[in-house]
């Protein structure tokens, strides 16, 4: 997976990124794109019917409908708040034989020693270092860190401002809340919530909601 994180030895030349979702994460994820100087366009794809024909910050917006799998088309899921739906999606898109890159700011750091699965976002002033793994349609979103040997999860999200020590571990689908953190070693279970600005010192289990400094388990999630 070690150079997933550029997508211009797969997907440059002549390649349409068809970025699904033209919400507000949606508008982050194409200017990361842009960024990145590899796609010959971007366009939306969006079910909102009012949303169809229109441009929005100067790329079409089309209707729900995807192009079929082909050279010159990759695919990219922007659902930022429904992390299992995002995953989904990512996950259906590869068994069908869509492109899917991970897309990489060019104002973000990711070492050449990270992997980077399909459909991950770092968004601008982010950083992953090396020996982390992050895995398919995870987001290490605004200005997230992820220190060494990390491992984060399928479908993650770390929300701006999350910093990560080494050898963290988050589960699949765990959304790390804006401004949280966990020190060296711990692991965060899958399907957890993690409050804002909540601190992470002791193990999270799986399906918990988890808030404040320390963090600690407020409820058990379904």
């Amino acid at each position: 997976m070690v150079g997933e994180r550029t997508a211009g030895g797969a997907f440059g030349d002549g390649v349409v990124l068809h970025i699904v979702g033209a919400g507000g994460h949606g508008r982050v994820v194409l200017d990361a794109a842009r960024s990145m100087g590899v796609f010959a366009d971007a366009l939306f794809v969006d079910r909102d019917p009012a949303l169809a024909g229109t441009m929005v910050m100067g790329a079409l917006v089309l209707g729900d409908a995807l192009p079929a799998p082909g050279p010159g088309v990759a695919l990219f899921c922007a659902i930022g708040l429904d992390n299992a739906r995002r995953l989904a999606l990512v996950q259906e898109w590869c068994a069908a034989g869509y492109a899917v890159p991970a897309l990489v700011h060019a104002a973000a750091w990711v070492s050449p020693y990270a992997e980077l699965g399909p459909g991950v976002a770092v968004m601008a002033q982010a950083a992953v270092q090396a020996g982390a793994r992050v895995g398919a349609a995870a987001i290490v979103n605004t200005g997230a860190c992820v220190d060494h040997d990390c491992d984060i999860g399928p479908g993650a999200h770390l929300a701006p401002g999350v910093h990560l020590s080494g050898n963290v571990t988050i589960g699949a689908r765990t959304l790390m809340g804006t401004g949280s953190c966990a020190i060296q070693g711990r692991a965060v279970g899958r399907d957890c919530v993690v409050g804002a600005g909540a601190a992470v010192v002791r193990d999270i289990p799986a399906s918990r909601q988890a808030c404040g400094v320390p963090a600690k388990s407020v409820k058990i999630l379904k």
